[in-house]
Parts: C-alpha cells; sequence; structure tokens
C-alpha cells in the first residue's frame, strides 16, 4: 500500500481499497490507508473517519449558515442605506395621509368630530347625488381633470420612490 494506492483512493474513492485486498479474509492487514497509518483494524479507522467528519460537520456547517445569514443582513442593510433619503420619504408620506383620515383626540373625547365628519360625508354624498342630475358645468369638468392629474402624479411619485 504505497502512494498509487493512495492515488488511486482519491480517483474511484475508497471502495477500490476494500476490493483491492482479495486477501483481507484471510489475514488481519489492514486496508485502509488510515488503517495502515495508525496501525489499527479497518473497523477502528472507518470509526474514527466517520466521527471526525461528523464532527466537523456537526461544527462547521452552523459557523457556515450564520456567515451566510450575516452576509444576507448586510447586503439588505446596504440596500436600504444607499435608498434611505426616498425610503424615509416614502414612509412619511404614507404616515402623513394615514394621519390625514385620523380623529385629533382619542375615541370617547373625539365623538363630536367624528359626528361632525360623518354629517360631511352625508352632505357631500347628497350633494353628489343633486349634481348627478344637474349639467356639469366646466368647472367641475376641471376640477375632476386636476384630482385625475394629482393621483397620477402621485402614482408616478410612488413608482419612482419603489
Amino acid at each position: 500500500h504505497g502512494p498509487l494506492t493512495l492515488l488511486v483512493n482519491a480517483v474511484w474513492g475508497p471502495q477500490i481499497l476494500w476490493a483491492s485486498a482479495e486477501h483481507s479474509e484471510l489475514t488481519d492487514e489492514p486496508t485502509l490507508f488510515f488503517a495502515g497509518l495508525t496501525y489499527a483494524t479497518d473497523e477502528v479507522a472507518v470509526n474514527a473517519v466517520a466521527n471526525v467528519i461528523v464532527m466537523l460537520a456537526v461544527f462547521a456547517i452552523p459557523i457556515l449558515l450564520m456567515n451566510l445569514l450575516v452576509a444576507k443582513m448586510a447586503a439588505s442593510y446596504s440596500d436600504i442605506m444607499a435608498n434611505v433619503d426616498s425610503e424615509f420619504k416614502r414612509v412619511f408620506a404614507s404616515c402623513v395621509l394615514v394621519a390625514r383620515e385620523l380623529p385629533r383626540l382619542p375615541a370617547p373625547l373625539s365623538l363630536p368630530w367624528d359626528l361632525h365628519r360623518l354629517m360631511l360625508k352625508i352632505c357631500r354624498t347628497q350633494e353628489a347625488a343633486d349634481t348627478k342630475r344637474k349639467s356639469t358645468r366646466a368647472g367641475e369638468v376641471a376640477r375632476g381633470q386636476l384630482a385625475v392629474a394629482q393621483l397620477v402624479g402621485l402614482w408616478e411619485a410612488n413608482a419612482s420612490l419603489q
């Protein structure tokens, strides 16, 4: 068992070493390279190598996975930090739009404000029904076009931020 045996083991795998030792059933000579180095039996050598491989896997795989997690988190953080200004503006605009609809006081104290908003909403729906019956004027059409233009502008701004 010399360097040629090690080369054969590296190319074709360890099964060739077991097959090449036809006399292994007749003698107690080791057939594995590690067994020949340590003067141990083949069973002890296989168990020792298997234990080393398992221990390496148990310790190396979690370290590699943690390293991968840290790299992914660093990449995500750098992407967010590259767009921090636009991200802040987008989140702030979202908060402002939500806050415009909220009452100015907590729930029990905001009842008059909520009733006022409810009455305005009812009046607007009645006015909308009345204006549908009336013919549209040029000013109303212009206001509608302006509202659509504002919505398109907001949509384009949101699309450009994303």
